[in-house]
């Protein structure tokens, strides 16, 4: 049963990543559609403007927007999973192998959002470091 909501969830990542991809695609090429031109009226040459979809301007403002994406994704999940925990161990029935993963699954949860929390400020500081705006 395990086994079968692991694939579940799986595939139903993969769906979503490409669900996601797909989305981006279409929005980039109907922007890129809207907004192009090509100008053929000064002796041949065919220019064409396609609009920023990621709206920033340097690799840092990329970084740092993934980053903010991630924490507040990762807000999410870290809650599911304390919820998870919590359910784990109320329902244990004295079955200590049950208590153990519940309480795992909540610290691993707080570890893995610290984590992504002190990436936030690893970024500030190779921004600083880089002198990056």
């Amino acid at each position: 049963m395990l086994n079968f909501i692991k694939n579940r969830i799986s595939n139903l990542n993969i769906s979503l990543v490409l669900a996601s991809a797909s989305v981006f695609c279409v929005r980039f090429a109907a922007a890129a559609g809207s907004s192009g031109s090509w100008d053929d009226s000064s002796g041949g040459s065919q220019t064409i403007d396609f609009p920023n979809p990621l709206g920033v301007s340097n690799v840092a403002d990329l970084i740092d927007r993934i980053v903010n994406y991630i924490i507040v994704i990762g807000g999410s999940i870290v809650a599911l999973m304390v919820l998870i925990g919590a359910f784990k161990i109320l329902t244990f029935n004295g079955d200590e192998k049950k208590l153990k993963s519940g309480k795992d699954t909540i610290v691993y949860a707080v570890v893995g959002y610290a984590l992504v929390l002190i990436s936030k400020g690893i970024v500030m500081i190779i921004k600083e470091v880089l002198n990056a705006q």
